[in-house]
């Protein structure tokens, strides 16, 4: 009877905490790039409601605070002047299906998504610390080419977690690659009721398959001007004129553009190194 009891109380507690709005806030530091030790550091947020969650980027949602007052006050808003993000991507999860829907918000023009169900392989280890109060479990996995260490906390029964990463028994708190080249760490929790979610009106994207998705990303990194240089030719402007009455050859400053790119994505330190 005892151990029925303990069954339908976890149960229930179980159910009680799903059904929950919980916002979770990561300390994001990677390394920056492939070749040296520079590295950045971003707010997250994992956003639960229920069997669903969002993450994305701290200053992704400030910028869209802000222009969302602009609108609201009749205020042209400086995109210059916004809060930029590092982050490059932002994650909604079904987490009752262990789906992920990945969006891209790092292309010049069109935007992407796909649907995934990553196979997260968890072993749960005996090593336990203290994080933010809460006993952590360690737990391994390898996904995308990393091998990862994580420590998630059953006293929270949220299957959830940063980035992708979702299927344990209890919240991670705390997530990285056996490297250090990609460090979550929790630093702080809330149960309260916000408004903490990024604006989707404006934003639109195309779907489809993962593999189509990685096909687009690498020609757009073998070619990020192309949609530039096509709209050149359409229009058959190849100079202009800047403030200071200078003539800028536009084709030549495209090409500088196209090779920085181009270098800058071979060095860039990603996530996922297999696909």
């Amino acid at each position: 009877m005892k151990t029925l009891f303990s069954f339908f109380f976890f149960f229930t507690l179980l159910n009680l905490i799903s059904a929950q709005e919980m916002t979770v806030q990561y300390d994001y530091n990677k390394q920056r790039n492939i070749e040296d030790t520079l590295r950045t550091k971003e707010i997250v947020f994992l956003k639960i409601n229920g069997k669903m969650s969002s993450f994305f980027s701290q200053n992704d949602y400030l910028a869209d605070s802000i222009v969302a007052a602009n609108d609201k006050n009749n205020v042209r808003t400086s995109f210059r002047n916004l809060p930029e993000s590092d982050l490059g991507y932002h994650i909604d999860k079904d987490l009752a299906n262990q789906k992920v829907t990945y969006f891209s918000d790092d292309f010049l023009d069109q935007q992407f998504s796909y649907e995934e169900k990553p196979n997260f392989k968890w072993k749960i280890t005996n090593t336990k610390k203290n994080i933010l109060g809460y006993e952590a479990v360690l737990a391994t996995t390898n996904y995308a080419g990393r091998d990862y260490e994580a420590y998630f906390t059953d006293k929270i029964p949220v299957q959830d977690g940063p980035y992708k990463f979702c299927g344990l028994p209890g919240l991670i708190l705390e997530i990285s690659d056996t490297q250090k080249k990609h460090i979550f760490k929790v630093i702080g929790i809330s149960n309260k009721k916000n408004d903490i979610q990024l604006d989707m009106n404006n934003r639109k994207y195309i779907m489809v398959t993962k593999p189509k998705y990685v096909e687009v990303r690498k020609n757009y990194e073998a070619n990020p001007m192309k949609r530039m240089f096509e709209l050149m030719n359409s229009t058959q402007i190849y100079e202009r004129v800047d403030p200071n009455g200078n003539v800028v050859d536009l084709k030549k400053m495209n090409f500088q553009l196209q090779k920085q790119f181009q270098e800058e994505f071979k060095r860039k330190n990603n996530i996922e190194i297999q696909n």
